[in-house]
């Protein structure tokens, strides 16, 4: 009976599609993003998802983000320049009404220089006393920063293979060993002769360094120099080294008295900055958001996904508590409901059935979809099926499913959240179609990359570049081959927008609910987009699109 009242959904769903784009018609949008209030972002490195994403997100908020020159911005291994990036920070601070802080890019110059540099205690010192000047010459400014904890694999300058196995496996066996597991003594004893004194000692020294800088950093939270930090963990396992790290870390946060609402520890990096961005959102509109959490499957709730140290429940709870929200009960308590669908192959068969739950989720809330593969593949997506049975895709409040499971639900949540409170303080009709269109922007930009990019063109991409003779295609020479590689990336992704923006799915119209409550139907004619590159690398790409709106 409930599959006959989806498919009914469903149907009607597409012949109002229909009856919309072919028969009615619409005025053209033209509707300018506003200049609100000032935010600083020095971002945690150059790439999209770290500065460009939190730019677009602004938009939707009415908040204009300063992002520091170029010249002071990190490129991949380049790092960036910190007394320059120091110097931008003062020089704009008076004219922002908050800022978001990335230690990495002020400290080392970037999350990648980070990995690897190690500096002393007199430098940290020197630092800290730069956060305390800030704080005194802008008394009034909210300063939100955040620093990532090491992760797991062994620093770039280990550039012996079988060492970097080698320093992994003994980070996992020392992490089981100090958490009570199991762990082989006589292998750990054969891996520290085998695994060179200067790499064993660079490991540790940059755990306990990066710990020490984290200590000196709450103390700064607890003094309300900072506002709030963030201690974010990069790529993770259950069991490892670093978590030994963050654990001693929590209990030096205990023993201080240091509160969560000052000092906050997380799984993931490169959305934090977007999290940041959304606590200012909530805090300006005095809202704590209520999201219920929904799931393709049951046993997706305790999956723990590829670089991820905790299940995927554990780290959607610890994102909405991030954002000092709550978890509803049931959909009806929620602001949006989250979905997050997690494929291996053990639940390919339940993708319609997710489909089914979305359709009947959507009717009465916001969903924001979070569309995780175990194995990085387009085919174990809900996006093509809910796209097959002319699912309305841009009544969908978000999407993500890009790198780490902590980012994508973390993108999601924030893009949600920044939704919810920008609606709240909508102060007329053009303010409520400015949000529309930012957040389909947003939306249909995380689907091209993220499923169609990510878990499809990438792999076209690497095997045409082998080709080419490319030997690595995560260090290429983009400065001779650009041109080779962003036709190559135009091409593929080209044929799948075509398709995308054809499709009814895509078509279907979206409904608006205006200030004196009248209804009216946005919808997505065409959408253009722009990609390259950022980086000599093709993990991600720097995607800009247009859309044509038309308003019935």
């Amino acid at each position: 009976m409930q599959r006959k009242y989806i498919v009914l959904i469903l149907i009607v769903l597409t012949l109002a599609a229909f009856l919309f784009t072919y028969v009615k018609g619409g005025k053209e949008l033209d509707i300018a993003d506003v200049s609100g209030k000032k935010i600083l972002l020095v971002p945690l490195d150059g790439r999209p998802p770290c500065k460009d994403f939190v730019v677009n997100l602004s938009k939707m908020a009415d908040y204009e983000i300063l992002v520091p020159p170029g010249k002071a911005q990190d490129y991949y291994t380049l790092a960036g320049d910190t007394e320059l990036m120091t110097e931008w920070l003062f020089e704009n601070a008076p004219k922002a009404t908050g800022a978001i802080i990335s230690v990495d890019q002020l400290f080392y110059g970037g999350l990648l220089a980070g990995r690897e540099k190690i500096l002393s205690e007199e430098e940290m010192d020197k630092f800290i006393a730069k956060h305390r000047e800030l704080r005194e010459k802008n008394p009034r400014l909210p300063l939100y920063a955040f620093y990532i904890l090491p992760r797991m694999a062994p620093q770039n300058s280990v550039e012996d293979h079988k060492e970097r196995k080698m320093l992994t496996e003994y980070s996992r066996l020392i992490g089981k060993k100090y958490a009570g597991e199991f762990a082989d003594e006589e292998r750990i004893q054969y891996l520290e002769e085998h695994i060179s004194e200067e790499n064993m000692k660079h490991y540790w020294d940059k755990q306990e360094s990066s710990s020490l800088l984290a200590k000196k950093l709450s103390i700064l939270a607890k003094e309300g120099v900072l506002t709030r930090l963030i201690l974010g963990q990069d790529d993770g396992e259950p069991y490892s080294i670093p978590n030994l790290e963050k654990e001693n870390i929590r209990i030096f946060l205990k023993e201080n008295e240091i509160t969560e609402d000052k000092v906050f520890i997380t799984h993931g990096a490169d959305e934090i900055a977007l999290t940041l961005l959304a606590e200012i959102k909530n805090r300006e509109v005095g809202i704590k958001p209520k999201v219920y959490l929904a799931y393709n499957d049951e046993t997706t709730k305790e999956r723990v996904m590829p670089f991820m140290a905790v299940s995927l429940s554990e780290v959607a709870v610890e994102k909405i508590e991030m954002l000092n929200g709550n978890v509803a009960d049931t959909p009806e308590d929620a602001d949006f409901v989250l979905y997050i669908s997690a494929v291996s192959k053990d639940t390919m068969s339940v993708r319609q059935r997710s489909v089914e739950d979305i359709v009947v989720l959507s009717k009465n809330n916001e969903v924001a979809l979070v569309d995780l593969s175990q194995h990085y593949r387009f085919m174990e997506l809900l996006l093509p099926i809910l796209i097959k049975e002319n699912f309305p895709i841009h009544n969908l409040l978000a999407y993500a499913g890009w790198n780490t499971a902590s980012n994508s639900i973390g993108t999601a949540l924030a893009t949600g959240t920044v939704y919810i409170a920008s609606k709240k303080l909508a102060k007329d009709d053009e303010n409520i179609l400015r949000i529309e269109k930012n957040r389909l922007a947003l939306l249909d930009n995380r689907i091209l990359e993220d499923a169609y990019y990510l878990k499809d063109v990438i792999d076209l991409i690497n095997i045409s570049l082998i080709k080419e003779g490319y030997k690595n295609t995560a260090d290429m020479d983009l400065q001779k081959n650009a041109r080779y590689a962003d036709e190559a990336l135009k091409s593929a992704m080209e044929k799948r927008i075509n398709h995308y923006k054809n499709t009814a799915s895509f078509k279907a119209p979206l409904s608006i609910r205006f200030k004196n409550g009248e209804e009216k139907f946005l919808r997505v004619k065409d959408i253009q987009a722009q990609m390259d590159f950022p980086w000599p690398r093709t993990f991600e790409i720097r995607l800009k699109s247009t859309h044509t709106l038309l308003l019935e």
